[in-house]
This record gives C-alpha cells, sequence and structure tokens, in this order.
C-alpha cells in the first residue's frame, strides 16, 4: 500500500511540475510572431510530428531576436485538418525569455498530448494519495481502539 502511495506522490508532483512549467511560461513570457528559418524533424506517429525550429523574432523595440525553439513545435492532422509542415517563412507564435531572448517556446508546443495522459494520472495519483492517507489513518486507529490496555 505504501508503494502506490509513494507512485501516487511522484506521478503528482511529476505531473504538476510540467503542467506548472507551462503555466508560468505562458503567463510570465512576453508573446510574439516569429518566422520560421529552418525546422528539423524530431519525431513523426500517428499523424503526429514534431519539430525543432529556428526562429526570427522581434523583441521589445523592435530588436531583431534570432534563437531556437526550447520545446518542439507540435503539428497534427486529423480527418478535417491536413497535415501542415513548418516552412521557412510560414509565422508561429512563441513566447520568449526575456533573460535570454533566443530561447523560444512555441504556442504549440503547451498543447502536447500528454495533457491527455498526464491529467487523468494527476487526479488519480492525488485521489490515491489522499485514499491512502486517510486509510492508514483510519486502520492506525481502529488498531488502537481494539488494543488492550
Amino acid at each position: 500500500m505504501l508503494f502506490f502511495a509513494a507512485l501516487a506522490a511522484l506521478t503528482t508532483v511529476i505531473g504538476a511540475r510540467h503542467i506548472a512549467e507551462q503555466f508560468y511560461v505562458g503567463w510570465s513570457w512576453p508573446t510574439t510572431t516569429a518566422r520560421v528559418l529552418s525546422a528539423r524533424e524530431t519525431y513523426s506517429n500517428r499523424g503526429v510530428r514534431k519539430y525543432d525550429l529556428q526562429l526570427q523574432a522581434s523583441g521589445p523595440g523592435g530588436a531583431v531576436l534570432h534563437g531556437n525553439s526550447i520545446a518542439s513545435h507540435q503539428v497534427s492532422s486529423s480527418w478535417s485538418t491536413p497535415l501542415r509542415v513548418p516552412r521557412p517563412g510560414d509565422e508561429v507564435r512563441v513566447h520568449f525569455d526575456p533573460a535570454n531572448p533566443s530561447r523560444m517556446f512555441p504556442e504549440r508546443a503547451m498543447r502536447g498530448r500528454w495533457l491527455v495522459v498526464l491529467l487523468p494520472l494527476l487526479v488519480y495519483g492525488t485521489v490515491y494519495l489522499v485514499f491512502a492517507a486517510v486509510t492508514h489513518m483510519r486502520v492506525a486507529s481502529l488498531r488502537r481502539e481494539s488494543a488492550p490496555p
């Protein structure tokens, strides 16, 4: 039981950290439109492809920023939308690190399918952790009550 409680806690911590990191980038890093200079495919599977991008954007005060994506730009296809591979000259929305503007995080990298898997695991881990703690406290209480004086 303690093994599963520890596994649930680990899942919760890892999941929450990953989600918090993306929310931090989305809320605190400035957003701009960047032009794709080049794209290198890093992953391809069942209609989903990920690309590392070299980008050029306009920063604060009109400064030209050159940088790389620090997360893979994701494109996917479905029955209603064909796969659109990023090409040089395309424009993408990015968040850039104000402390190091060459670090850019594409908005499409935030919409990964990991959320579909990670969010239920995060919820399951939290619920299981609470259930394990309550059960442990209840069993300990019952043992104290049934112990001979």
